[in-house]
């Protein structure tokens, strides 16, 4: 399975200059948290993760067993809830302790299938396919060190119209606008102009998940 992840670290920041991983671990914060197979991952990686925010019902019951197993951080909070809720930003980073600025990594895999090859590749005309802005206003209120959106790679060529009904979504195009056009831009490239004019330097590329163990390719 190809994934194309995107990477925002604030500009003029350096993470490594502020914490030392051996005295102290990177928080982190997931959106879209399914299973929270990712969240394991940055638990090898040396990161804590103080939330994860999902909307499944299962889902969230099996982080939590797998948390009260002693599998996963035991101070894990696990919010049952939809990441588009206006005030739940503010609510996650009260409920942990963080103030804006203090988190270091927050990320998240928004659901796929409006992008994807074996789906029907609505893009935005999906109200799946929005919610990839939904990470970067998260990072606007968190104002984390840096950032990671995962998904995969058919995102890449889906184009996003310069106006849109949807105000939450012509919020972004407007914010983009103001580093460059966005006439005839894709998805991708408006996302990336909104993250740097909130402040973040972006970075993308495409990892091989079959690089990584994984029986097989998937396009």
């Amino acid at each position: 399975m190809k994934l194309h992840q995107t990477i925002g670290s604030e500009s003029g920041s350096s993470v490594k200059e502020r914490k030392n991983m051996k005295t102290e671990k990177y928080t982190a914060i997931s959106l879209f948290s399914g299973a929270a197979g990712l969240d394991i991952g940055l638990k090898q990686a040396g990161f804590k993760t103080l939330a994860c925010v999902e909307l499944n019902d299962a889902a969230c019951e099996t982080i939590r067993t797998n948390r009260n197993a002693g599998r996963f951080d035991s101070d894990v909070r696990v919010f049952t809830a939809d990441v588009t809720q206006p005030d739940l930003p503010e609510q996650v980073m009260r409920e942990v302790g963080l103030q804006p600025g203090e988190l270091d990594f927050l990320c998240g895999g928004s659901p796929c299938q409006s992008f994807s090859r074996a789906g029907k590749q609505k893009g935005l005309d999906d109200s799946r396919g929005k919610l990839v802005f939904e990470l970067l206003r998260w990072a606007s209120i968190l104002k984390p060190k840096c950032f990671m959106l995962e998904n995969v790679t058919g995102i890449i060529p889906v184009k996003l119209l310069s106006k849109h009904e949807d105000p939450a979504l012509q919020h972004w195009v407007d914010v983009a606008a103001t580093i460059g056009e966005t006439k005839n831009a894709s998805v991708l490239e408006v996302w990336a102009k909104a993250a740097a004019a909130i402040g973040y330097t972006i970075d993308a590329y495409e990892v091989d998940a079959a690089d990584y163990g994984a029986a097989h390719h998937r396009p």
